[in-house]
């Protein structure tokens, strides 16, 4: 006689809808479970509630529960799109990832329309578990929440520098942008900007943190909301700016692209604002702009700032660069020469 079993997998599903539906009941948001035979590849819709009002922003969540679903090895879980991509990517509301871990007890999460949206072909969804995604329900109210929201996560400031300092990028790049948001007059903010910059592989550079920086100077293009920056903190960042090496300034420098240059708008431009006011900064820049060592693209920038800097003056030392060293410097010259002033910006 064939007896009819119910499935361990189907315990472990449960336990990891049940994890995250505690936690979402928990803060006072909704639930609503979509039971199976409705089920397309949406476990459930979360209604989220503010302050006991509707906050009118509800996302689908697909759940995942289970060993299978997670590599303690390389701390990484995955979510298998089988037929689900089209579904997915074209539902109505925001599309998020659970992955519960039964035997961490522990529970993490990424925007599924982001990994589809960046590979049509994408077979599984791989993502890194990590303090920056974890769910349970101080991570629930203080991160994820407000990530849904489109606010600041609530971190306080030390956690918020330990987030910083994480060898885990999701953790990195969330400290970096709630110590701005939140701690803008806290000198260990920019501490941590400069120091990254001093420390970093020149391709681990956050080009965030540049356009952080550009708010201690400012530009025409930066739209700013949050604490009005201290008159001594920015004496402080500057002063820091100012002691920056010449290979520092050659790996900001770095940041700009053949295609933008210094435009407005660009990482070019908030490179221009932090750099072009710091003291001593046409000895550094004609360093970079005479090493055939460095990149084209660097010299050329470099360039660009010193000629902007220095208008009429600039020619002087610009002429005396070889035109077969590099195709802009050159111009440069001849637009001066012309037109007796030089602004990349128009």
């Amino acid at each position: 006689m064939r007896m009819i079993k119910y499935k361990l997998s189907n315990i472990t599903a449960k336990k990891g809808v049940n994890y995250f539906r505690t936690i979402v009941e928990d803060t006072g948001c909704l639930f609503h479970k979509i039971e199976q035979e409705n089920d397309l590849g949406i476990d459930a819709i979360i209604e989220f509630i503010e302050d006991e009002k509707p906050s009118h922003k509800s996302i689908a969540t697909q759940i995942k529960s289970g060993p299978s679903y997670y590599n303690s090895n390389s701390n990484q879980c995955s979510i298998p799109v089988k037929n689900h991509y089209e579904y997915w990517l074209n539902y109505p509301l925001d599309v998020c990832g659970i992955v519960y871990v039964p035997n961490l007890n522990k529970a993490y999460w990424t925007n599924i329309k982001k990994h589809l949206k960046k590979d049509k072909e994408i077979k599984t969804i791989s993502f890194k578990a990590d303090r920056s995604n974890q769910i349970d329900e101080e991570s629930f109210r203080n991160i994820f929440l407000p990530n849904v929201l489109s606010k600041t996560p609530q971190l306080c400031l030390n956690d918020a520098v330990s987030f910083f300092d994480s060898e885990f990028k999701g953790e990195f790049f969330l400290g970096t942008f709630v110590l701005f948001r939140k701690y803008v007059n806290e000198q260990i903010t920019w501490q941590k900007y400069i120091d990254h910059i001093k420390t970093c592989q020149t391709s681990e550079l956050n080009p965030h943190i540049i356009y952080y920086l550009a708010h201690i100077n400012w530009h025409g293009d930066i739209w700013y909301r949050g604490d009005v920056i201290l008159k001594e903190i920015k004496v402080y960042v500057r002063n820091e700016i100012d002691n920056l090496s010449i290979e520092q300034i050659a790996k900001i420098l770095s940041l700009i692209s053949e295609e933008s240059l210094i435009s407005r708008g660009s990482i070019g431009q908030s490179i221009d604002a932090i750099l072009s006011s710091s003291n001593g900064i046409d000895k550094k820049l004609k360093s970079i702009i005479e090493d055939k060592g460095s990149l084209e693209i660097t010299r050329t920038a470099a360039a660009i700032i010193f000629a902007y800097k220095n208008q009429e003056s600039s020619l002087e030392f610009l002429k005396k660069i070889p035109e077969d060293e590099t195709w802009y410097i050159p111009q440069i010259v001849r637009h001066i020469e012309e037109f007796k002033y030089y602004n990349p910006y128009q």
